[in-house]
């Protein structure tokens, strides 16, 4: 997948490691066959560095890992927000797209410099020029035509979600009665800190009833 820096420079940014996972995708136009019987758990915006540690660590402790959707605005180049991010990166977790400023109704053009600037500063805090992005979220869950004809053309996948932390564990298991994945959404807020903390035990043995995992998208996602 390229993607073009502002002046017409190229940089690849497809991972190698889903060179063998069909891309581009888009998760709202497949409910049930990326990632089998398993739970995908993501966490968006990241706007509080307490929280998203707080996240970060249940998870890790639990030997299980997520995806981030955050917003690089809420990202700044102090000391506790660049220990936080290189920790969650080099612990395997995934960081996705999400927009700088969680703006929607972008033009393809405005989208392709956002990328490009969230590229950029997720490269600077994780001080790794290689990192790369394969995961898109569009804010608010907005899925419009350029969000769809850029994603799709740069080979990118568009995650949704479909479970939410106002609902209870049971709605995840609906989700596969019905022969759909449960996709979490997370936010950094004390409330989803919590309700993570008393219901992932529930899940992690959902997930077992139903011969699937709970972890990160990639870790999630269906191989032959």
């Amino acid at each position: 997948m390229d993607i073009f820096k502002p002046g017409g420079v190229t940089t690849i940014v497809n991972a190698d490691r889903y060179e063998d996972i069909q891309l581009p995708f888009d998760t709202m136009s497949d409910r049930g066959g990326m990632f089998d019987n398993n739970i995908v758990i993501t966490i968006d915006d990241c706007y509080n560095n307490q929280h998203v540690r707080a996240i970060f660590e249940l998870l890790k402790n639990n030997g299980l890992r997520a995806t981030f959707f955050p917003n690089t605005n809420y990202l700044l180049f102090d000391e506790e927000t660049i220990s936080l991010w290189q920790e969650i990166y080099q612990a395997g977790f995934e960081i996705g797209y999400h927009t700088t400023n969680h703006a929607t109704h972008l033009s393809y053009a405005d989208l392709e410099e956002d990328f490009w600037a969230f590229t950029q500063h997720m490269r600077a805090l994780l001080e790794d020029d290689s990192f790369e992005i394969n995961l898109v979220r569009a804010p608010y869950g907005v899925w419009y035509e350029n969000w769809y004809l850029w994603s799709a053309n740069n080979g990118l996948m568009s995650v949704d979600w479909n479970v939410l932390t106002e609902h209870q564990p049971e709605r995840a298991e609906l989700r596969l009665q019905e022969g759909i994945s449960p996709i979490i959404l997370l936010h950094s807020t004390a409330f989803d800190v919590e309700w993570l903390n008393a219901n992932l035990n529930q899940l992690i043995m959902l997930a077992r009833q139903y011969d699937g995992i709970v972890g990160s998208v990639y870790d999630c996602v269906h191989r032959e």
